[in-house]
Parts: C-alpha cells; sequence; structure tokens
C-alpha cells in the first residue's frame, strides 16, 4: 500500500503514531518515521476483515499497552485538521438527516477553504485540511488548538444545518480516521480511498485558528427536545443495568471522547442525571473540568438524542453488552417496563419492607403482564423472606387501581422478550447465555430437538453434559483465538481453553472426552452446531479476553507482562508449570528483612543483583547474557543464595532448573524465562569426561547466544526460540576446564568461594515463603525512570573500566550491569542513600572483579603456548641433537641450527587431547613470534610447519621454535 497519504498526514512530525481496530480494541503503535510498516500493518489488517484507523495526532513516548488508545491530553502534535462527513445510505448511521450523496457533502465546503485531501471513508468522506508545519501542543495551548479545530468543522456544520443536514463534532484530539486503502466493514465491505489530493496545499495555523465563524446559539427551552416526567427514574437504574455505562465508569480514565459523549446522553436524562454525569466525569480528574462538562450536557439535552444501543455496538464497537433488549441506556430509567425491571433488580434482599411499596408494586404489577420471566424470577427471590400469598394479594389490589397502567408511549420493543437462558434452567451455571433455537439444555446435557411428521419431534444426543462458551481468547501474539468451555463434572463445572479448529470440528472435538466432557462419535456432530449457534446468539454476552505466549517486556519497552499482576490471561506452553511459579506469598516488608541479611554476603549480594537484573538487558547498553556460577566445596550456601535471587518473581523451586537436562529441554526453559533470571543448580549431577564437558560448554554458549535451533516444520520452519536471560549456577566443580576457549570463559563470570551465605541464614532462604512481591514492585520502579538504568550503568561501567584495566571487556560490562542493579534495588527498594547505595554496589562490584581472571589468563594464545612449554619440558628425552644421541622412544623432534624442531604429529595430538585447536593455534603462535614461518614463493601462501632437513639430511616438515634470546631455555 502507498504511503504518500500518511506521509503527508505526518511530515515533520515526531513521537509514535498507531493504528487501531475497533473489533479487537487493538492499539499497533509505530514511530512516525514508519509508514512503511505501518501500512504494511494496515494491509494485514484490513486481510483479516478488520476496520482499519489510524491516529491523526502523535504522542510522544509509546501507550504503554496494546489495549490503550491515547486521550487528548497525551497528543502532543498535529500535522493536519478534519472534517468527517456522514452520508445517507445503506450503512448504519446514528443520524439520519445527512447529505445524501458525495456530491451534495462536497458541497458542504467552503470555496475559500479548498481541503488538501479528500478521502471517501466507505459511508462518508474525511476532509483534511494540511498545515504548513505541525503544530506542537502543551497545556498551555491546548485548548486554543481544539477551538481551532472545532471552527474549521464548524464552518462545514453550519452550512449543513441550514439545509437540514447533520454532521458530528469530531474535534477531539485524539481522533482515529479510517486508513485509505483499507476497508470498511460496516456493512458490505466497501474501500476507503483518496478520491482528491492536493498535498502542496497546506494551511498556516494561525490563519485557521482565526477564522471568523458564526457559533449557533443554545436554545433557551429544553421543553422543545427533552422534558422531564414524574415517571423518570434516577441514573443508578441505568448504571445497575447497561454494561456500557458499566465500562464508562469503570474505565473512565481511558474511554474514548465518543464513548463519554454517548455516556452523558444516556445518563443526563435520568431524574438525577446531571448530577451523575458530573460525578461519572469527575472520575477522570486530568480530563474533568466542570464548565465543559456542563456545557456538553446541556448541549446533550437540548440538541442530541440518547446514543442508542445500535450505535454503542455498531459504531462504537463496544462487545459487552449483554443483549438486554432495550434500545437505549436510558431505557432502563426512563421507558416502563426496563425501568420496572430495573427497580425490582436493586432490591438486593427482598423483604416485606423493600417490596410493599407503591414504586415495586407498580412495577410488579406491569412485569406479571409483560414479562412472566423477569417476574418470576423476582418471585423465586422471595421464598423465604416474602409471604407469597401476601405478596398474591397486594399484586391483585394493585391491578383494581391500576397503578401499573404507564403512558403508551413508554413502551419499546423488546419488552415482551422471553428467551431461555441458561441459568434459568442451571442456576449455578457460570454465565447467563440465550440457549439457541432448536436445542434443549438440562442438568442431564443437551439435545438437538428436530421437529419430525405429524408434528412429533426427534431428539439427538450433543452431549451428556451441560456445556457453555464462557470467553473468546485472542492470544496479541499469534494472532489465534481459543474459546474457553466450561461444562459440568461431578456436579462441578470445569473449565477448559481449546484452539477454534478442535471446537468446531466434529472430528477434533472428540478430543475433549480426555476432559470429562460427554462426547462421542456419535454426539460430536450436534455438539458442534450447539456450541457454533450457543456462540453466534450470545456474541455480545461471551466476553472478549486478551492473552500472550510470552512474559517480559512488550510494546517499546512500555509494557512488562508478570502473571501476577497483568490483566492478560498467560498462555506460555509449559503445562502451567512456570506460570503458577508466579504467584505472590508474604509481604514485601518480610522479603526485605531476609534481603537485609542475604546483602550483608558480598557474593550473595551480586548473586541477588542478578536476579533483579534480567529485565535490564533490554534497556540497558548492556545487552549480552550471561552465566553467573559459583562453585566450591558441598554447602556454603550456593544453591540457598540462587533461590533466593529467584524468589523476587515468583516460588523458587518452581523457577529453578538443573544441568540434568536435555539441550531441547534447557532451550524451552531459556525461551519460557525470557527478561528473567534462570537459575541452574548442580553442576556435579552432569557429571565429568570430555563429551560432559561439551556439554557445560555448549549450554554456556547457548545461554549467551540468545537463539535457539533451527527446526523444519510441515510447511517450512518454525520459529525460532530465543530469549534475554542471565543464568545463575552452581557446582562443586568448575565450569569450564584449563583448556576451554576463550569464548567460553569470557561468557561465564566464574567464580571459586565459599561458603556465600552462613548455614542458618541458608536455612532460612530455602524455607523462606516471601516470594513473588519484590520483583514486580522493582518492574514499578523502572517502568517509572526507565533512563535511570542506562546513566548508572554508563557511570559504573566507566569507574570499572578506569580501576581494571585489565580485564576482559564482557566481564566489566556484566559486572557493571549487576552493580547498576544493586544500586537500583537499594534506591528503590531499601530507600536507601544514593551515595551510600553506590559506594556499597561499587564495592560488591570490585570484590566479584577481583575474583575473575585477567586478560591475560583468559587468552587461548597464552594458555595454550604455556601447555606446549610445559610439554616439551616434559618430553625433553625425546628429542636429539645429533645421530647417536639415545632418546626415550617415540622420536618428537629433533635440535638444529639452536631451533626446535618439532614433528607436528606429535604435538598436534597432544593439543586436540588437551581440548585445544592446532588449526586456529599454530597462526596465533607464529602472528606472536612464537614459532618460524615459511612463504610458498609461487602463490605467497604462509605455512606454520617448516621444511628442513633432520640431522640425518632427510627433508621434513616440523614446526620450528627458535631457542635464541629466549629469558627462559625451553629445557
Amino acid at each position: 500500500m502507498d504511503t504518500t497519504f500518511l506521509d503527508a498526514i505526518y511530515k515533520g512530525m515526531s513521537g509514535y503514531v498507531y493504528l487501531w481496530t475497533p473489533q479487537k480494541k487493538l492499539s499497533h503503535q509505530f514511530p512516525v518515521s514508519q509508514t512503511a510498516e505501518m501500512m504494511d500493518k494496515a494491509a494485514a489488517l484490513t486481510t483479516q476483515h478488520m476496520d482499519v484507523f489510524y491516529s491523526l495526532g502523535a504522542v510522544r513516548t509509546p501507550l504503554k499497552s496494546i489495549l490503550l488508545r491515547a486521550k487528548q491530553d497525551d497528543v502532543y502534535q498535529l500535522g493536519t485538521f478534519w472534517a468527517d462527513i456522514d452520508i445517507a445510505d445503506a450503512a448504519s448511521h446514528a443520524k439520519t438527516n445527512l447529505p445524501p450523496d458525495i456530491p451534495s457533502a462536497l458541497s458542504l465546503i467552503p470555496e475559500n477553504l479548498p481541503p488538501s485531501v479528500v478521502v471517501s471513508s466507505g459511508h462518508g468522506l474525511h476532509v483534511y485540511w494540511l498545515l504548513d508545519e505541525p503544530i506542537t501542543i502543551t497545556d498551555e495551548n491546548r485548548q486554543d488548538v481544539m477551538a481551532a479545530a472545532r471552527k474549521v468543522q464548524q464552518l462545514l456544520r453550519n452550512r449543513a444545518s441550514r439545509k437540514g443536514w447533520h454532521i458530528d463534532p469530531v474535534a477531539d484530539l485524539s481522533r482515529v480516521l479510517r486508513v485509505p486503502g483499507t476497508y470498511n466493514y460496516k456493512s458490505d465491505p466497501v474501500q476507503c480511498e483518496v478520491i482528491d489530493a492536493s498535498y502542496d496545499l497546506r494551511y498556516d495555523y494561525d490563519l485557521l485558528s482565526n477564522l471568523a465563524v458564526e457559533i449557533p446559539k443554545k436554545t433557551e427551552k429544553r421543553e422543545a427536545t427533552f422534558k422531564r416526567r414524574e415517571t423518570d427514574g434516577n441514573a443508578k437504574y441505568m448504571l445497575a443495568n447497561c454494561r456500557f455505562l458499566q465500562h464508562c465508569q469503570i474505565d473512565a480514565a481511558t474511554i474514548s471522547y465518543d464513548e463519554w459523549l454517548a455516556m452523558l446522553t444516556n445518563v443526563a436524562r435520568a431524574s438525577d442525571g446531571v448530577a451523575a454525569c458530573h460525578e461519572l466525569s469527575r472520575i477522570d480528574r486530568r480530563r474533568y473540568d466542570e464548565r465543559q462538562v456542563q456545557e456538553k450536557i446541556d448541549e446533550a439535552l437540548e440538541h442530541m438524542a440518547p446514543a442508542t444501543c445500535e450505535y454503542i455496538q455498531k459504531t462504537l464497537h463496544f462487545t459487552g453488552c449483554d443483549a438486554c433488549q432495550v434500545k437505549c441506556p436510558s431505557s432502563w430509567s426512563l421507558a416502563a417496563i426496563p425501568k420496572a425491571r430495573a427497580v425490582v433488580r436493586d432490591i438486593s434482599i427482598p423483604t416485606a419492607d423493600a417490596v410493599f411499596t407503591p414504586e415495586v408494586m407498580g412495577s410488579l404489577a406491569l412485569l406479571q403482564d409483560k414479562d412472566s420471566m423477569e417476574f418470576a424470577r423476582f418471585k423465586d427471590r422471595c421464598k423465604g423472606h416474602v409471604n407469597l400469598n401476601d405478596l398474591s394479594k397486594a399484586l391483585a389490589q394493585q391491578r383494581q387501581q391500576h397503578m401499573h397502567v404507564v403512558p403508551k408511549d413508554h413502551a419499546e420493543a423488546g419488552d415482551n422478550a422471553r428467551d431461555v437462558t441458561t441459568q434459568r434452567i442451571l442456576p449455578d451455571c457460570p454465565i447467563d447465555l440465550i440457549i439457541p433455537p432448536g436445542f434443549a439444555v438440562s442438568a442431564h446435557g443437551i439435545e438437538q430437538i428436530q421437529k419430525t411428521e405429524n408434528n412429533g419431534e426427534k431428539r439427538n444426543l450433543a452431549s451428556g453434559s451441560p456445556i457453555v462458551l464462557t470467553a473468546r481468547i485472542f492470544n496479541v501474539d499469534t494472532d489465534q483465538e481459543k474459546v474457553e468451555l466450561c461444562f459440568q463434572y461431578y456436579r462441578q463445572w470445569r473449565r477448559v481453553v481449546q484452539a477454534r479448529s478442535t471446537v468446531f470440528n466434529s472430528r477434533s472435538i472428540i478430543k475433549l472426552a480426555d476432559y470429562g466432557i460427554d462426547v462421542t462419535s456419535e454426539s460430536s456432530k450436534y455438539l458442534v452446531k450447539y456450541l457454533q449457534d450457543l456462540g453466534n446468539i450470545n456474541v455480545q454476552r461471551i466476553p472478549l479476553q486478551y492473552s500472550v505466549s510470552r512474559l517480559g517486556w512488550r510494546n517499546h519497552e512500555t509494557e512488562f507482562v508478570l502473571p501476577q499482576r497483568t490483566s492478560y490471561r498467560i498462555e506460555l506452553d509449559d503445562d502451567g508449570d512456570m506460570t503458577s511459579a508466579f504467584v505472590e506469598s508474604g509481604t514485601l516488608e518480610g522479603w526485605k528483612q531476609l534481603a537485609c541479611e542475604v546483602r550483608q554476603h558480598p557474593y550473595a549480594r551480586l548473586v541477588l543483583a542478578a536476579g533483579f537484573a534480567a529485565p535490564l538487558l533490554r534497556i540497558s547498553p548492556h545487552r549480552r547474557n550471561f552465566l553467573l556460577y559459583f562453585w566450591g566445596t558441598s554447602g556454603g550456601g550456593k544453591t540457598a543464595a540462587i533461590k533466593f535471587a529467584l524468589s523476587p518473581w515468583g516460588i523458587p523451586d518452581q523457577l529453578m532448573t538443573s544441568f540434568l537436562t536435555t539441550k531441547n529441554g534447557l532451550e524451552r526453559k531459556l525461551q519460557l524465562s525470557s527478561d528473567f533470571p534462570v537459575g541452574i543448580n548442580e553442576r556435579q549431577v552432569a557429571g565429568g569426561g570430555k563429551d560432559k564437558q561439551e556439554q557445560l560448554e555448549y549450554i554456556a554458549y547457548m545461554l549467551e547466544g540468545g537463539k535457539g535451533k533451527g527446526r523444519a516444520s510441515k510447511t517450512g520452519l518454525q520459529r525460532t526460540a530465543s530469549w534475554r536471560v542471565i543464568g545463575i549456577a552452581n557446582g562443586e566443580e568448575p565450569l569450564t576446564k584449563e583448556n576451554s576457549i576463550q569464548g567460553v570463559k569470557n561468557r561465564v563470570l566464574e567464580i571459586n568461594t565459599s561458603p556465600i551465605l552462613p548455614d542458618e541464614l541458608a536455612r532460612k532462604c530455602h524455607i523462606s515463603d516471601q516470594y513473588g512481591i519484590a520483583g514486580p514492585r522493582f518492574m514499578d520502579d523502572v517502568l517509572q525512570d526507565k533512563a535511570s538504568v542506562g546513566v548508572v550503568y554508563n557511570d559504573v561501567a566507566a569507574y570499572l573500566s578506569q580501576h581494571f584495566w585489565g580485564y576482559s571487556e564482557a566481564h566489566l560490562s556484566a559486572v557493571s550491569l549487576l552493580a547498576t542493579t544493586d544500586y537500583l534495588v537499594s534506591l528503590w527498594l531499601f530507600g536507601e542513600e544514593a551515595n551510600t547505595a553506590m559506594q556499597e554496589a561499587l564495592a560488591m562490584a570490585g570484590q566479584a572483579m577481583r575474583s575473575l581472571p585477567t586478560k591475560d589468563q583468559l587468552s587461548d594464545v597464552a594458555r595454550a603456548w604455556e601447555f606446549v612449554e610445559n610439554w616439551i619440558s616434559a618430553n625433553a628425552s625425546k628429542f636429539i641433537r645429533t645421530p647417536d644421541d639415545r632418546y626415550t622412544p617415540p622420536l618428537l623432534g629433533f635440535w638444529k641450527d639452536n631451533k626446535l624442531c618439532i614433528y607436528p604429529e606429535g604435538l598436534t595430538k597432544a593439543m586436540e587431547d588437551n581440548g585445544f585447536s592446532p588449526a586456529k593455534l599454530l597462526k596465533e603462535f607464529a602472528l606472536a613470534g612464537k614459532i618460524d614461518t615459511e612463504s610458498e614463493p609461487s602463490s605467497g601462501k604462509v605455512r606454520y610447519r617448516r621444511r628442513m632437513r633432520d640431522i640425518n639430511g632427510q627433508l621434513v616438515r616440523v614446526i620450528s621454535i627458535s631457542d635464541a634470546g629466549r629469558q627462559k631455555p625451553l629445557f
């Protein structure tokens, strides 16, 4: 898809913008510069039959969650003004007095203000006036920018009003509009496309903001459009029965302007509506302005009809409604039968005092005639609280007095609905769903009912136990949807989550018999039909939930997912093993009390810092994984220290793994643990020997590399596993050997020390029930102040580099991250003063660095040359100077011209047997001037095995080492 349009809208802007899909209510964020990626994503979304909108304004920093949209106060830059003109066509619009066609809509645009771009949105027009330069919005000018946006739109609204047409006011700065090139799925799919564009036509902001625009005066008398009646109920009835209004109350800080306005148009009509609107708006104190809210209430009552349920569901895309059969939320307070339902539902305990009132009795009399199901439910609730004979007599008397009769204009469609629902049949059912036609549900199962000849019926068993759909679960990582089934099993309701492809397939649904669902190959097709119809008829009742398949960082590092603190459902591929480990136990103060004791011991403190440091790998200058390995004699608190380092996140024993595992098993553990520490216990269980050593070094490489093996799938390649982790391991023996290559040693912080913790403190760590609290609290502070991580790291790294200049850069970087983490933990969790926290962190880091090898000690060349010299000394009797010299077989070489000439086979075999690579190291020896070389005359190729004549005159190839000038002779 072409990026020209978005490039024009965002020209000169910075920050972040996003795409939004109302069907999934998800935001997909991008830096303003990534319009190509943005359009690619829009193309992918529209092919999935989703409406795709883009944000006109940019925000400074990414939104904290994909479930959020920007608020007006978040928008800080704008590059265009706009208008949205609906057209009267087959699509559903909230208003009917609309321009009849595109030419009529275009005629509303002032001739002296031609638009830069006109977009056909599918059922209307989006009109844009591009700005010369984007306007940066601050707290000081925000109201002025909003007023300018309203002015531009008011020009069109005034012209439309004179023709009797309506244009919605859409001047909120957080406005989203359809992306050209995508499809409008409001009814039959229609493409949204640019129909006219002059991208070079741009306007000065001051010109547009100073337009002289006539603002229509408010009508003085409200009676023309809205008149209160004595029968009107208060707002509590709406709020108690409307899911949308409950959403506006609970999520007041995140609802859009359109949702807020839809709420006002309904709630304001209650008997106490004005006060209720202010109370609901005041929940979000950042956006609440008493004067502006009152003006909007007046406008809603004087010029606007209440937003209907159809508008709320189809235009605002609210999916939480429960099929309550009212036209609009205000019906719960204004319309006779919905209000009657609300009145009786408002009675929590039906005592005589609460029931025998004129309002309640009038409502019950109406329900007895118009909604027998609601009446029966209330009467059932009265059992044990109210004498039912007295209730019947009172209702009869009520009828005689005609107290239940209400004006005809209060009735509305849907008031006589008598849908049979699951909770009516099964009171303990976890969700109240409408039972689809053609099926019977009971405590004994589900049957499909088919009519036969002579008005008979045939019953087909679908399931031997009741079963319902309780949730749709959309995975934001895989873009796949699952469903949650709830079924009765030995008088208990059990839940199981399965892919839609399993549930809605008559062959695969039989697998659910393994979970206890009573389904067979004969009944499966009827069960699938039942579940399909159940889902279709209850789209608004079955909640949509979002899930994730990985923990840790996401959304441009603005969100950190932890199972114990997230609105997502967690769907790790772990059979619940790791997910169940992330739980809270105890208190933060209880954990800190034990942590203070642990932090008195420098190496245990280092391990604890590693436990907190893993999430910082993503946001700190140090990005490489590494392994912290402690070894020493048995005991000494090594395992206890690792367990305590894992305790900030959850149950340590479940988060810990062992060296006794397969490569594939460890790879899965690392993948699931990305952004968290990985504890690996007891190196000794891996055993000894060359193969085991290779296994251990492979683990070090795999952990640091951050990627698993590439694997084939039926259709190509599986997604390669990846991770960002810090490994913390221990054992009684070293992890690396003397001959381990430098790459392995660089990847491991290997420290030989014991004890790490005294026995009594180690015992406390083993049995501690304080876990799962400190990690989330630490991440709260990280999310609030991510910038501090890089600043502190750079300071610490500069200090360590200056004081430990002869050490490995990889080790310096890793220890700098641990010291940075220790400092932040001291500052944020323990409330220490900054200077004290830094001194303690640097002291810990210094002790760690002094326990690590220097660059020279890590060098493969230095260690290999030391081996060669030792090997030569140990085999001195196997080198001769003259043909008559005695030697101990086998002969390994000879002396000639003060050079030791070694037959290559003996030395290279010895190096290979001890884990050194001759091919690599001979070149390094030559570059260091330790062995002689020769060049081939024809090609210039350098050889590390010289041709020489031995003491018998034979021409041989040898590794030649000069003994001249050596401080220490070879022997």
